[in-house]
C-alpha cells in the first residue's frame, strides 16, 4: 500500500514537472515572438518605460537575457522545453534526462558558434541580436588560437553531428545511410533533367560548333587595337600640354605622393583647387606641378594672433535697466499663502530664508520634527494653485542642509544678458568657460568645459536651448582666437548655427547631413590618436602641459622634430607645436540618432571620443529637443556626465537626462537644470541671452580678422575606424597583428591574403580583412583578381 502511494506520488510529481516545463516553453516562445530592441532590458530599465512585449516586463528582460547571449539559437530552447515535458509526462529516469539536457547544451553551443563563425555580420532586429549570442563569440576567440577557421569548423561541426545523433538515439551508421539514400534520391533526380534536356543540348551544341567564328576574331583584334593606343598616354591623369617622356623614376614619385596627401585610402581621386585657381586653369597644369603646388597650400598655416585680436565688449548690446522687481512687502504675501497652504494639510514649520532670482523665488522651508518630507513633495500642483504660479519646484531636501526647498516662478520676469557674465574675473581664468547665468540667489556661475568634460543639453521648442548653445560658441569666440580654439559645428535643421559660417575658428563648413557627421567624428577620432602619440612621445599627461614645454623649445629641436616626423609613417607621426582646443558642438543629435543608416557610426564614435578625448583637448556639446532612450544611450550617459536639461516634454525625457524629475516644472526662455560631474542634484539657473545682431556683429569682427582655413575633415579616416571590421569579428589582437603584418609588407614587393595566412599561421577571412585595412591606409595597391596586390609604400 505504502509503495502504491509512493508511486501516486512520483507520478504526480513527474506531472507537475512536465505542466511547469511546458507552460514555460510557450512563455518563453510568446517572449521571443513579441520581443523589441525598445524593451526595457538589463541595458535600460524603468518602470515607466512602455513595453510591447506580449509577457510584459518578464517577457521583455528574459527575451533579451537570451538574444544577448545565446543570439538566434536562442529558440531551439522552446522545442527543447516541449520534449522535455514530454519526458516528464513519460515518468523517464532522472539520469536519462540529465544526459539529454547535457546533450541538448552541447548541441546548441556548438550550433551557435557555427553561426557566428560563418555569419558573423549578419544581425536582427535592428543590428542587436546576432546568430550566435555572445556566448559563442567567446568561446570562437579561446578556439581559433588553437585550431583556426578550418580546424575550428570540422570540430563542430563533428560535436553537432555526435550530439544530435546521441540525443535522438540513432546510430552512426544509420545517419550515413540516411545521407545515402539522400544522395541516390538527388542523384536521380539530376539523372532525369538531362535525359529530358539531353537532346536539346546535343542539338544547339552541334549548331554552335558548325557556325564560322572568323568574324568574332576579327571585332575582337579591332577592339584590342583601339583600347591599345591610349595605354602609353596613362601617366597622364589629367588633361595636359604635350610632356616630353617620362622615365621610370618620376613616375614613382607620382605614385607614391597620393597616399600622404591626406588620403588614407591612397586613391587617385579629383582634389579640391587650391585658393585663386579655376576649374579650367587646373586642367591644364602638368600632374607633377599640381601636386607640389597642392602640398605648398596645406603647408600654410593660420596667421599667428594676438590676445589684441578679440573682440570687445563694446559689440554687445548695453543691458536695459531693471524696471520693476519685487517688493518686500510682496515677497511676504507669498510666503505666507505657502504657510498657511503648507498648515492646511498639517505640514506645520516655518521659512527660513527667501531667495529672489531673475525668473523664480526660491523660499527655504524647515518643517517640524513630525512632518515626513515625502508628504510635502507631493504638494506641488497644490502650492502652484495657492501661489498664482506657472510651476512650483520642491527640493526635499536641499542637499547638506535641513531645510526643503519650494522654487516658484516670479510674476515680473528678468531677463539675465551675456555681456554680464563676460566682465567677470572667472570668465577669463575657464579654458572653455561654459556660461550658465545667474542663480536664484542672483550670482553669477562660470563654470569651465574642460573639467567637465562633456556636455548633453536637452530641452523642447521654446525652452531655450539653441540660444544657450549660440551663447556658449559665442562667449568661445569672446575668450579664444583661431591658434587657441578650433570650432566643429553640426546643425542638421541648417538655421540654429548658420550665423558662424566663414568663422576662422571653423575646421569646416558647418555640417548638415549625417553622412559627413560620420567622416568629421573619424577625422576627430584620428585627431585624438594622433594628439595622444604627441603626448606619448614628449611624456605629458594633458594638452596643457603638452603646450608649456612644445613653447620651450628652440628652432633647432623643431627642426630636427620636422626631419623626424616626415620621415615616419603617417600613422606613426606626431604634433611638435601648440596644439588648440577643438569643441564639437552637435545640434539636433536626436535628428541624427533616428537615421537608422549612421546611427551605429555616430553612437561608437560619439561614444569613442566622450571615453578618451579629455586629455588631447578635444570636448563634446550634444544637443536635442527629447532625450528618448534610444537617442541618449546607455554609454553615451556613462561617458559624458555634463547634463543641462531646459523644460522637457515629460517626467520621463526628464529622467533620462538628469536621472531624476523636475525638469518638466521648468519655465520656458532659459530656465534651466544643470547637473554637474561629482554631484548627485542638479541647481537651477536662469541662462543668458544673446541676440542675432549681437552675434553678427562678433562674427563680422572675426571675419575681418583672417580668413577662414579648413581642414580635410571629410577625407580623413582613423585607424579606429580603418580597424573596426576586425574588432567586430572579435578579434582582440588586432592592433598588434596589424602593426607586426604592416611592417612584413612593406619588405615585399607585393603581397596577398594566402601568404598573410601562411606566413602569420591566421585565418584566411582575417588576412583578407587586413589586407583590406592595408588598401584603406595606402600602403598596398587595388585588387588584380587572383593576382597579389602591389605594394606601395616600402
Amino acid at each position: 500500500m505504502k509503495w502504491h502511494q509512493a508511486r501516486r506520488q512520483q507520478e504526480k510529481w513527474s506531472h507537475f514537472k512536465g505542466g511547469i516545463t511546458l507552460s514555460g516553453s510557450l512563455f518563453l516562445a510568446l517572449s521571443f515572438l513579441s520581443y523589441s530592441p525598445q524593451d526595457p532590458s538589463f541595458n535600460s530599465f524603468g518602470l515607466s518605460l512602455k513595453v510591447s512585449n506580449y509577457c510584459g516586463y518578464v517577457g521583455a528582460f528574459l527575451s533579451d537575457f537570451f538574444f544577448q547571449i545565446f543570439g538566434l539559437a536562442s529558440w531551439l530552447f522552446v522545442p527543447a522545453g516541449i520534449l522535455l515535458s514530454f519526458t516528464f509526462f513519460q515518468k523517464t529516469s532522472q539520469a536519462r534526462i540529465f544526459q539529454k539536457v547535457s546533450l541538448f547544451f552541447l548541441f546548441l553551443t556548438s550550433l551557435s558558434c557555427l553561426l557566428n563563425l560563418y555569419f558573423p555580420k549578419t544581425t536582427f532586429y535592428e543590428d542587436t541580436v546576432s546568430f550566435g549570442g555572445a556566448f559563442a563569440v567567446i568561446i570562437l576567440k579561446g578556439l581559433m588560437p588553437f585550431f583556426h577557421t578550418m580546424g575550428v569548423g570540422l570540430v563542430l561541426w563533428s560535436v553537432v553531428i555526435l550530439s544530435f545523433l546521441l540525443y535522438g538515439q540513432a546510430s552512426f551508421f544509420q545517419f550515413l545511410s540516411f545521407l545515402q539514400k539522400l544522395l541516390l534520391k538527388a542523384g536521380s533526380l539530376f539523372l532525369l533533367v538531362l535525359r529530358t534536356s539531353g537532346s536539346f543540348l546535343s542539338h544547339q551544341t552541334k549548331t554552335l560548333l558548325e557556325k564560322d567564328w572568323n568574324f568574332l576574331f576579327k571585332k575582337i583584334e579591332q577592339f584590342v587595337l583601339k583600347i591599345k593606343k591610349p595605354t602609353k598616354q596613362k601617366p597622364q591623369l589629367v588633361k595636359t600640354p604635350p610632356i616630353e617622356k617620362t622615365n621610370s623614376t618620376d613616375k614613382k614619385k607620382i605614385e607614391f605622393s597620393f597616399p600622404y596627401q591626406n588620403n588614407p585610402a591612397g586613391l587617385k581621386e579629383e582634389k579640391p583647387l587650391p585658393t585663386g585657381r579655376s576649374e579650367e586653369t587646373k586642367e591644364k597644369v602638368p600632374i607633377s606641378l599640381y601636386t607640389e603646388e597642392k602640398t605648398q597650400t596645406a603647408k600654410h598655416k593660420t596667421k599667428p594672433f594676438t590676445l589684441k585680436d578679440r573682440p570687445a565688449l563694446d559689440l554687445l548690446a548695453e543691458p536695459p535697466q531693471v524696471s520693476q522687481k519685487m517688493s518686500r512687502e510682496e515677497v511676504e504675501i507669498l510666503a505666507k499663502k505657502l504657510t498657511d497652504k503648507l498648515g492646511q494639510f498639517s505640514i506645520h514649520g516655518k521659512i527660513t530664508a527667501i531667495k529672489a532670482g531673475p525668473a523664480v523665488i526660491m523660499f527655504e522651508f524647515k518643517p517640524q520634527e513630525d512632518v515626513k518630507v515625502s508628504r510635502i513633495k507631493e504638494m506641488a500642483t497644490d502650492l502652484s494653485l495657492a501661489l498664482s504660479s506657472e510651476s512650483v519646484r520642491i527640493i526635499a531636501p536641499i542637499p547638506g542642509r535641513d531645510v526643503v526647498g519650494i522654487e516658484a516662478s516670479s510674476p515680473y520676469r528678468e531677463k539675465v544678458y551675456l555681456k554680464n557674465m563676460l566682465k567677470e574675473e572667472s570668465f577669463l581664468q575657464a579654458s572653455l568657460p561654459l556660461v550658465l547665468g545667474r542663480r536664484s540667489d542672483n550670482a553669477i556661475c562660470i563654470r569651465d568645459l574642460a573639467k567637465i568634460p562633456h556636455l548633453l543639453i536637452a530641452g523642447t521648442t521654446g525652452s531655450g536651448k539653441s540660444v544657450f548653445v549660440i551663447s556658449f560658441i559665442t562667449s568661445l569666440l569672446f575668450r579664444h582666437t583661431p591658434n587657441t580654439l578650433r570650432l566643429l559645428l553640426v546643425d542638421p535643421k541648417q538655421v540654429d548655427l548658420s550665423a558662424f559660417n566663414e568663422v576662422p575658428h571653423l575646421l569646416s563648413p558647418i555640417i548638415t547631413s549625417a553622412s559627413q557627421v560620420i567622416k568629421s567624428l573619424n577625422w576627430a577620432i584620428a585627431e585624438m590618436e594622433k594628439r595622444y602619440r604627441s603626448l606619448s612621445y614628449f611624456g605629458v599627461r594633458d594638452i596643457g602641459s603638452f603646450n608649456k614645454l612644445v613653447e620651450k623649445m628652440s628652432a633647432k629641436e623643431k627642426k630636427e622634430h620636422q626631419i623626424k616626423n616626415e620621415s615616419c609613417l603617417p600613422l606613426q607621426s606626431y604634433y611638435f607645436e601648440s596644439l588648440p582646443f577643438i569643441c564639437i558642438a552637435i545640434e539636433e543629435f536626436g535628428d541624427l540618432m533616428v537615421d537608422m543608416q549612421y546611427r551605429k557610426g555616430i553612437e561608437h564614435s560619439v561614444v569613442r571620443l566622450a571615453q578618451k578625448a579629455r586629455a588631447s583637448g578635444i570636448h563634446l556639446v550634444l544637443a536635442m529637443q527629447s532625450p528618448r532612450k534610444d537617442v541618449v544611450t546607455g554609454l553615451i550617459k556613462t561617458n559624458i556626465p555634463g547634463r543641462i536639461s531646459f523644460k522637457v516634454a515629460s517626467g520621463t525625457d526628464s529622467r533620462v537626462i538628469l536621472d531624476e524629475v523636475g525638469a518638466e516644472r521648468l519655465l520656458s526662455h532659459g530656465d534651466m537644470l544643470f547637473l554637474e560631474p561629482g554631484t548627485s542634484k542638479p541647481l537651477r539657473y536662469h541662462g543668458p541671452f544673446v541676440s542675432e545682431k549681437e552675434v553678427s556683429r562678433v562674427v563680422a569682427h572675426w571675419k575681418a580678422q583672417s580668413l577662414v582655413e579648413y581642414e580635410e575633415v571629410f577625407k580623413a579616416k582613423s585607424k579606429e575606424s580603418s580597424l573596426q571590421d576586425l574588432t567586430s569579428f572579435g578579434d582582440v589582437e588586432a592592433d598588434t597583428m596589424y602593426e607586426e603584418i604592416l611592417h612584413f609588407v612593406q619588405s615585399c614587393e607585393s603581397v596577398s591574403a594566402s601568404l598573410l595566412q601562411r606566413k602569420f599561421r591566421i585565418g584566411y577571412p582575417r588576412a583578407a580583412r587586413l589586407i583590406e585595412v592595408l588598401f584603406d591606409e595606402g600602403v598596398v595597391g587595388p585588387s588584380k583578381g587572383s593576382k597579389p596586390r602591389e605594394v606601395l609604400i616600402k
